[in-house]
């Protein structure tokens, strides 16, 4: 081996950190940086990816809910019986750019569903005004950053109501779901299956 050469490297991947490697008169040397392995950032990915998920049904179908209860009180002041949009379906896509604090790489983040539900007529209580929706559908991403790439799949199901009383309403949504990942990586691919149970709440005059 020559003694007269140096060099230096950056960005070499270790199991959990990144390292910068100098070499020079035949001895190498490594120096671990502050930042993390990008492959580590998978399970925050999928944390942030499902968050974001989530967020976009539960505000769907509160949107639906809410758009039958409208057509409903539409009807009603024409003089017809109250009546609900009562089916529906929806596809829905979105597509995010994340950063990581602490982490100097972006993440692409691209989702969609198709989603289908159906919502009851308005029932009438004695002290306020109901309308109730079952939902469920398919949902779909990828996300990418840093040489990593993760697929999604999977499905959901979820309940919903809105309470009325004079001017005031309370929304409300609770669902679950799983989604299937496949990470692809310098390593080979994992896979793993991500879970949630979620609850939305939304009130206004």
């Amino acid at each position: 081996v020559p003694t007269n050469v140096t060099g230096h490297l950056t960005g070499l991947s270790g199991p959990v950190s990144m390292y910068n490697a100098n070499y020079d008169d035949g001895k190498v040397t490594f120096t671990r940086t502050e930042q993390a392995n990008p492959y580590l950032y998978v399970p925050s990915t999928m944390a942030q990816a499902t968050a974001n998920i989530t967020g976009q049904i539960a505000g769907l179908a509160m949107d639906k809910l809410d758009a039958a209860v409208t057509d409903s009180e539409k009807g009603l002041a024409a003089g017809d019986m109250p009546k609900a949009n009562n089916a529906w379906v929806k596809v829905m896509g979105f597509d995010d750019n994340v950063d990581f604090k602490g982490f100097n790489n972006t993440l692409d983040s691209k989702a969609y569903t198709l989603a289908a539900g159906f919502n009851t007529d308005k029932v009438k209580f004695d002290n306020f005004d109901a309308v109730f929706g079952v939902y469920a559908g398919y949902v779909g991403g990828k996300q990418k950053y840093t040489g990593n790439k993760i697929e999604q799949n999977g499905g959901y199901v979820g309940l919903s109501s809105e309470l009325t009383k004079g001017d005031v309403f309370l929304l409300s949504t609770i669902n679950g779901g799983f989604i299937n990942n496949e990470a692809k990586n310098m390593y080979g691919t994992d896979k793993f299956d991500t879970y949630w149970f979620g609850l939305g709440v939304k009130g206004g005059y």
